[in-house]
């Protein structure tokens, strides 16, 4: 039997919530709280120490990056990737200075996402739109 991936979901909409859930679940992938702001982000990724924070990159505090870097600074095992929109040079450097493991575009389907964290979570982030070094 497949090991079930613990994951907390940050994301300011409440049907990409209910949504993302509902599709990772196929997956063996249990969103196990959800939240909508980088700061509840950072109190419930200490208190619960998911396998991996999937958070999107714009949230209506505006501090997904400096929870990324609060997260990883409690919680060094711990994984974090965004889901965004934006697939530029500003927003790669963006993720990459915040220390996550990577990025997805909200496009996605459901299979690339569950594929992803599979691949982070085993130590592997091929599926995984790399963060490059900002140059």
């Amino acid at each position: 039997m497949q090991t079930r991936i613990r994951a907390l979901l940050v994301d300011g909409h409440e049907v990409m919530q209910i949504g993302i859930s509902h599709a990772l679940r196929t997956y063996h992938i249990d969103v196990i709280d959800a939240c909508a702001s980088g700061g509840e982000a950072v109190r419930l990724a200490l208190l619960y120490k998911p396998d991996l924070v999937l958070m999107e990159t714009a949230l209506a505090d505006g501090s997904p990056f400096e929870a990324c870097r609060k997260i990883l600074a409690g919680a060094r095992d711990m994984r974090v990737i965004f889901l965004t929109s934006l697939d530029c040079p500003e927003m790669r450097s963006r993720c990459h200075a915040a220390g996550s493991h990577g990025y997805l575009l909200k496009n996605a389907g459901a299979q690339e996402l569950a594929n992803a964290i599979h691949a982070l979570h085993r130590g592997a982030g091929a599926a995984l739109k790399k963060v490059p070094a900002a140059s």
